[in-house]
């Protein structure tokens, strides 16, 4: 019987802790844990959050992935290690965070995964609850997730490591979200969690092609004001949504819109122009490659625009966070682009016109 991970003892960065969703049953673990240092003792967790200040002494990078090399698709089905994360720490594709591993069996994990074949270290990131109770049952229904005997394994992503620094205790972990992934099979549950993975993909666009090709206009010109506004302001959030609007701007490492019915021929045509493209990738940088917009068929760029474009919001408030949470959540579940694009585009708007505001006060202030 797979026993639950252990991932509590989570901080969020927000001073008046971390969001929650309201479906998800707190618990005093939880509870506690939210203004708890992540090196506490028994109720710690294996990592730290986001936005956590490095205090712990930085004895610098060991390993680091080159922009050319993320152009490498994997294979699927891809046996990988799998991390489990309590819900409001859920991560949509394209969002960039750091994580502090410090436990031995996640040291573990993190060497497996560096000793990995291939220019791409990669693991899932799942969310994780308990089979059983009203939340299980809930989160059991989702689409994509794994029902074991005693957990359920839901909203998952492919995550590729871009960086990882050493610490005087345990090591710092940055990592990008590539794109939606369900778990097919669970292979181990010691000394940490090891599952295949398969890529989550979109319904086709069908007659609505035309309709999504104004929705991905309409959502980028959104962004590019939204990009413009965030980056009044010097933080974390600012850089993790620029981070998210590269990505979109990437040739994909795992796919996000469905497949299309192949034409004879159209197979071999199609490898030969992704080998182009992964080439002039090589010879670009990270700069030059988002002003692709996204390359590729409009389909992959109406997906990942969809999720990219909720990566983070600036300056945002605890309630903002929690609507940001819902979102996220809500872009996971759904597999219908046209639907995720509007919903998308009605939250950055909103998001837009508060940032803006602030942007305003903010003026004052300093004049």
């Amino acid at each position: 019987m797979l026993a639950r991970p252990h991932c509590g003892g989570w901080r969020c960065s927000s001073p008046a802790g971390r969001p929650r969703l309201a479906w998800r049953r707190p618990t005093a673990r939880a509870a506690a844990s939210s203004g708890g240092a992540a090196g506490d003792a028994s109720e710690s967790s294996p990592f730290g959050s986001y936005d956590e200040p490095l205090a712990k002494e930085d004895l610098g990078i060991v390993w680091a992935q080159r922009h050319g090399d993320a152009s490498a698709p994997p294979a699927f089905p891809l046996s990988v290690p799998l991390l489990p994360f309590p819900v409001e720490e859920v991560m949509l594709p394209g969002s960039v965070k750091s994580l502090h591993l410090y436990e031995a069996r996640y040291l573990a994990l993190l060497d497996e995964v560096l000793a990995s074949p291939g220019p791409n270290k990669l693991l899932g990131h799942v969310v994780v609850e308990q089979r059983g109770d009203a939340v299980g049952s809930k989160a059991a229904a989702f689409p994509g997730a794994f029902v074991g005997q005693n957990l359920v394994l839901l909203m998952g992503v492919l995550v590729r490591v871009l960086e990882v620094r050493t610490l005087g205790v345990g090591a710092l972990v940055r990592i990008q979200a590539e794109g939606r992934v369900a778990v097919t099979e669970v292979t181990q549950a010691e000394p940490f969690i090891r599952g295949v993975v398969v890529p989550q993909r979109d319904a086709p666009l069908g007659d609505g092609a035309a309709a999504v090709a104004q929705q991905v206009e309409q959502l980028a010109a959104t962004m590019q004001d939204v990009q413009n506004l965030a980056a009044k302001f010097r933080c974390k959030a600012t850089a993790a949504m620029h981070h998210a609007m590269l990505w979109y701007g990437r040739a994909p490492l795992v796919p996000a819109a469905a497949e299309r019915e192949q034409e004879p021929g159209q197979q071999q045509q199609q490898e030969q122009q992704q080998q182009e493209r992964q080439q002039q990738e090589r010879q670009q940088g990270p700069g030059d490659a988002a002003d692709e917009a996204g390359g590729g068929d409009l389909a992959e760029r109406a997906a990942r625009l969809s999720f990219a474009a909720l990566g983070a919001v600036p300056e945002a408030s605890p309630t903002e966070q929690l609507k940001l949470l819902r979102a996220s959540v809500g872009a996971l579940e759904v597999s219908d682009t046209a639907s995720r694009l509007r919903a998308t585009y009605d939250f950055m708007s909103e998001a837009g016109k508060v940032l803006a505001a602030k942007v305003a006060l903010r003026s004052l202030k300093l004049g």
